[in-house]
């Protein structure tokens, strides 16, 4: 079951992408290829805020057209509506709810660079112990419940795998979704 303030903010990204990529669209259609100065400032800080709010989502305003992003916004409006919510919907919440917490977690180890005490890893804890509480308790991950865990999963975030998180991201969702990452992929970035 996803929770109404989660699809609120996802109507409230897609409402932001698609005035961002209408735009875009007017603007190529002219045979113009840039903006001026003041609304390509405006058009930075508004990447910004979304890329921070959801992260992935530029990706997803560069690949998939104005009219791609207006039927997402609509079936995001039709699952707040009551109505039942789209296979790509969840996805899509949990992708931008992961890499966000991966990208915190991340960021918070790299102010601590001479590396984890176990003090920090207590607060680490914490922390995610409050990333949590804004999941539903469906979409809680499994977290682990020793001072090794807590270590690994943050050398994990300090160090991943392939050298970027997305990978790592990509694998937890593969693990609660049950879909390929390929899958996932086309369903969140389909391209026009």
């Amino acid at each position: 079951m996803i929770d109404r303030r989660s699809l609120e903010r996802l109507a409230g990204k897609y409402r932001v992408l698609v005035a961002l990529r209408l735009r875009r669209e007017a603007l190529e259609a002219t045979g113009a290829r840039c903006f001026d100065a003041e609304e390509a400032a405006a058009r930075r800080r508004a990447f910004r805020r979304i890329a921070r709010a959801f992260p992935g989502a530029l990706r997803e305003l560069d690949v998939c057209s104005a009219a791609l992003l207006q039927r997402r916004l609509e079936e995001v409006e039709r699952a707040l509506a009551g109505g039942p919510p789209a296979a790509w919907i969840p996805i899509a919440i949990d992708f931008h709810r992961s890499l966000r917490e991966a990208l915190l977690i991340k960021g918070w180890l790299a102010r601590r660079r001479a590396g984890a005490t176990d003090a920090d890893l207590a607060a680490l804890a914490r922390l995610v112990d409050r990333l949590d509480r804004l999941r539903p308790p469906a979409a809680r991950p499994h977290r682990p419940s020793t001072a090794a865990g807590w270590r690994a999963l943050a050398e994990r975030h300090a160090r991943p795998r392939e050298g970027r998180l997305l990978p790592d991201v990509w694998r937890a969702l593969e693990r609660r979704h049950g879909l390929a990452r390929a899958a996932m992929e086309r369903m969140l970035f389909g391209t026009r």
